[in-house]
């Protein structure tokens, strides 16, 4: 409510303002599947929401519950959280069992931004959505430099790359991190989260020969803290 464009509307036959905005249903949808399917026994990780110039990432601790290949078909789901998905239900905020993916995919459309994607990564247990903005909204604008705050371990990471790609082991090398579970869980994975960090080779995440390299957004923001180092 805070961050998108609220158009003034009234209702002809109550008379009453309705100036919510036309994404808040999917954004209410996606926001919500974070806390359904959430794993709350990864203690330490909480789910995250993002807004970026052209685009909103919801970042959750908990890959998808069951098949994932049947995440788009109609009817029940098997569900992490059974309980809190009773009550999300009762209280009306969510959609009806197994079409709440469907209708992200489809209403972000339909209301003219690109396609959503989404990436429920096995490997480290974690499921993602972004809900990409319209580019109209975004063409024309200055692209500010990138400020965002970060993690005192993070931004001791992105100061570790050159013009090359790095390994896992020699980032950690340089940050002086001997333990990987804390290296990937307090270094790189935020760093890949927030978008400052990618792979070379993103499909398979776990390959011996991955490497990791600075996104645009990454430069960016070394540039800019680059005095202040």
């Amino acid at each position: 409510m805070q961050k998108a464009e609220k158009p003034f509307r009234i209702d002809p036959h109550t008379l009453l303002r309705n100036d919510a905005p036309p994404e808040y249903r999917v954004f209410r949808e996606a926001a919500i599947n974070l806390l359904i399917h959430q794993d709350y026994a990864s203690h330490g990780f909480k789910a995250v929401i993002k807004f970026y110039r052209n685009v909103i990432q919801f970042w959750n601790p908990g890959d998808v519950f069951g098949n994932a290949d049947h995440l788009l078909e109609p009817g029940e789901k098997e569900v992490r959280n059974p309980q809190i998905v009773a009550a999300f239900r009762r209280l009306g905020l969510c959609e009806q069992a197994g079409t709440g993916m469907r209708m992200v995919l489809n209403q972000w459309q339909t209301l003219g931004h690109p396609e959503p994607e989404y990436d429920n990564d096995r490997s480290r247990k974690t499921f993602e959505i972004r809900l990409p903005l319209a580019k109209e909204q975004v063409t024309g604008e200055v692209t500010p430099p990138v400020t965002e705050q970060v993690t005192e371990q993070v931004g001791k990471l992105l100061w570790q790359f050159g013009n090359k790609p790095v390994d896992g082991k020699s980032l950690m090398d340089a940050v002086g991190i001997s333990h990987r579970p804390t290296f990937l869980y307090s270094y790189l994975q935020p760093a890949l989260n927030a978008g400052f960090v990618e792979m070379t080779i993103p499909d398979k995440p776990r390959s011996s020969k991955q490497k990791y390299r600075l996104t645009d957004k990454g430069n960016e923001w070394v540039e800019h803290n680059q005095a202040e180092k």
